[in-house]
């Protein structure tokens, strides 16, 4: 029994050079769908700083089929969850846990916000980047990233 519950990998190069890997879960009740790109801060020059997390937001601001933000969320939300992403130092990536029946659906919505996005409202995504950025400091002016410290302390 325990067997036949070990998941099953496979990875395979695709032409344009991505690599594609799934890893089925018998009996498992949810999926998830991710695309990850090495795209991140370390690969930005100075006057290109910020470029990949400013990215990642804007493909949320619609897409395709998909006119708004509101639209975008809407399709998530009728496969029963939302989308996710975030930008790393190294990478960024765009998930969304789904139902297994829902994965198929899930790959086109996130497909089409990475190949066709609108770019909306850029202003008003750079007004929530730039509030984030505030994240990483107290009132006071200390740094208190925890990912950010670690990189200066080296």
């Amino acid at each position: 029994m325990l067997q036949s519950m070990k998941p099953t990998i496979h990875s395979h190069a695709l032409k344009n050079g991505a690599r594609l890997v799934t890893i089925q879960r018998p009996n498992a009740l949810t999926s998830m769908v991710a695309i990850e790109f090495t795209a991140g801060s370390r690969f930005e020059l100075a006057p290109e700083a910020g470029l990949s997390h400013f990215l990642e937001h804007m493909v949320f601001q619609g897409c395709g089929p998909y006119s708004t933000p509101v639209e975008v969320s809407e399709a998530a939300e009728r496969m029963g969850s939302t989308l996710d992403a975030c930008t790393s130092r190294d990478t960024t990536r765009f998930d969304q846990r789904i139902t297994p029946r829902a994965i198929k659906d899930s790959a086109k919505l996130i497909c089409e916000m990475l190949t066709l996005p609108k770019f909306a409202a850029m202003e008003t995504e750079r007004a929530i980047i730039l509030e984030e950025a505030l994240d990483e400091f107290t009132e006071d002016g200390r740094r208190v990233d925890p990912d950010t410290r670690t990189r200066l302390a080296q």
